[in-house]
């Protein structure tokens, strides 16, 4: 049996962790290559367009961070547009935009780069399946490895080539392996729990850890304290917005 189409593996993937409005309560510890490790806790708002695609995401330091305590995180997904990214910083009393030449930046100091919060749009890239299925922990998975088509979006992102491990039950990711521009693995991506809200099923990974391949350093962030809601108003995903602490 020839295995599937590798872009429509990834959009499946994708749409099943697209979740309802909900809350939840993160934390963000990163480990430095001497060892010390840095902790910081989240509070975080999310949504879904009407179109039922594209994410909206609101994230605040509330304690852990130092100086960085009060800064605020705000995406807005456009599907074939460059999407809405902007970063709060107390210091600097206003909000500023990032564009998609800082993707492959640092998310206040962790091991995660701004481009790895948004989905990616699988019709960029071109992507391959390899023939059979691998394992990751015991559960067998589909292997696509995609590049970027645009060598803006790979100047953008920093990242030439990755390989995913979709699992071939229900195409959630296992690993990912991000390649730089020159075919180096620069990190690696592990998500070893899951959890399933409503139906049709969504899942979100209460856990996601990040390896830098060539310092050793190591970022994980996990999701706690998740609440589904009726509406998590769409006004919230305001960069005005993003200075107030009432959502």
């Amino acid at each position: 049996t020839p295995p599937p189409d590798g872009v429509a593996l990834w959009h499946k993937s994708l749409a099943a962790q697209r979740l309802p409005p909900l809350r939840s309560e993160l934390t963000l510890e990163t480990t430095t290559p001497v060892g010390d490790k840095v902790a910081m806790t989240l509070h975080a708002v999310a949504n879904i367009e009407p179109d039922g695609i594209n994410r909206m995401l609101m994230a605040r330091v509330t304690s852990g961070g130092g100086s960085l305590v009060g800064t605020t995180f705000l995406s807005i997904e456009h599907v074939g547009a460059p999407d809405d990214l902007w970063m709060f910083l107390p210091a600097l009393s206003h909000p500023k935009r990032i564009t998609s030449s800082n993707l492959g930046d640092s998310f206040i100091g962790s091991e995660f780069s701004f481009g790895d919060l948004i989905q990616p749009e699988p019709d960029a890239y071109t992507v391959t399946v390899r023939p059979t299925p691998e394992t990751i922990d015991g559960e067998p998975c589909w292997v696509i490895e995609a590049r970027p088509k645009d060598p803006v979006l790979e100047r953008g992102t920093g990242i030439g080539r990755e390989v995913r491990w979709l699992g071939v039950n229900d195409l959630l990711e296992r690993r990912t392996e991000q390649y730089n521009r020159r075919g180096e693995l620069e990190k690696t991506q592990d998500v070893r729990q899951w959890a399933k809200f409503g139906e049709p099923a969504r899942w979100i990974a209460q856990e996601r850890s990040i390896h830098a391949v060539r310092t050793g350093s190591a970022s994980v962030v996990r999701f706690g304290d998740i609440r589904i809601e009726p509406e998590v108003p769409s006004g919230v995903f305001n960069a005005a917005m993003m200075a107030e602490r009432g959502w």
